[in-house]
């Protein structure tokens, strides 16, 4: 095993995930990919610049996406002191489809395994969002490890 791929989104449930995935990597000295995808269907599925709302979705995002990847810098560099000899990256990406994004993101790394947090949505949550670790582990070519 050479990549590991873990998609964060710095819930609990993906700092668990990624937990796992570095005891995981500590073993086998791989290449760990943090996946951060960025995710704002008003921006995608709605905005009619006729009513300006364009305009301001553009601006919600700017500022979502700058809150974001400096959050993720500090996870990057928190991670990087404490094990400075893994081979850790990460890929900050904007999507609308975040299972999607992570099945091109776990392909274009050649990832032999995703480490991935669950939700745990239940009910009409789960009917009405969906669950995107189902959507990954039945569209991934490698083996996908979901962690509560």
């Amino acid at each position: 095993m050479k990549n590991i791929l873990c998609p964060f989104d710095f819930s609990d449930h993906s700092k668990r995930a990624l937990d796992w995935s570095l005891k995981l990597n500590e073993k086998l000295n791989a290449k760990l990919t943090i996946l951060y995808i960025l995710n704002n269907p008003v921006y995608y599925d709605a905005g009619n610049p006729m009513y300006g709302i364009q305009i301001y979705a553009e601006d919600m995002l700017s500022k979502i996406r700058d809150k974001d990847k400096k959050e993720l810098d500090k996870v990057m560099d928190k991670m990087n002191k404490k094990y400075p000899n893994m081979n850790i990256i990460s890929i900050f990406k904007e999507q609308n489809d975040v299972g999607e994004g992570v099945i091109e993101a776990a392909k274009k790394t050649k990832a032999d395994i995703i480490v991935m947090g669950s939700h745990g949505r239940k009910g009409i949550r789960r009917f009405l969002l969906g669950s995107i670790a189902e959507d990954v582990l039945k569209h991934s070519e490698c083996p996908v490890v979901i962690i509560k």
